[in-house]
């Protein structure tokens, strides 16, 4: 971009613009540049479950997988944040992350350990024993750190140019 100044007049409104700029403008830019890069992070995410979850789980996974995009509070930034929604709750997102898928198994029973009244309100017993039909499977590691890594840096960086671009538009337009 070319901003061109000629005559005292043009260097007056320039520096009323810059000073505009670096007050209100920048800061504005600035935030809604992040906040675009951490939904292109999260979308980036979103795509990649094929790759890291079993056949199946990752198109379960895909469709309760949500993401926020928060500024963040302590400095100048953003904060993507994953999860998804189990049947009673959150999946274990970090977990899933670090490459282990807990899910059950049908018919799968063992014998009660921990004993005592709680134990036995938790537990489904049947015959003496109770059904336990949960297993852990070990998937690919990395499924949110990766694309991360690969797309963040790209989208921060395009959304970041298109901001700053942003800005030099409004100061070209105001001169």
């Amino acid at each position: 971009m070319l901003i061109t100044v000629s005559g005292s007049k043009d260097f007056e409104r320039f520096g009323a613009a810059m000073a505009k700029a670096a007050r209100v403008d920048f800061d504005r830019e600035l935030h809604r540049g992040l906040m675009q890069a951490g939904e292109d992070i999260a979308d980036a995410v979103r795509r990649q479950t094929d790759h890291y979850m079993p056949s199946g789980y990752e198109q379960l996974l895909a469709a309760r997988l949500l993401t926020k995009v928060e500024k963040a509070a302590k400095f100048k930034g953003v904060t993507v944040i994953v999860y998804a929604k189990g049947r009673s709750g959150r999946r274990d997102v970090e977990r899933l992350n670090d490459g282990q898928l807990r899910h059950p198994v049908f018919g799968r029973e063992r014998v009660l350990k921990a004993q005592g009244r709680y134990a036995k309100k938790r537990a489904n017993l049947v015959n003496g024993r109770y059904k336990n039909p949960w297993s852990v499977t070990k998937i690919r590691r990395g499924f949110f750190t990766v694309p991360v890594k690969l797309e963040g840096r790209k989208a921060l960086k395009r959304r970041g140019e298109q901001a700053i671009d942003r800005l030099f538009d409004g100061i070209s337009k105001s001169i």
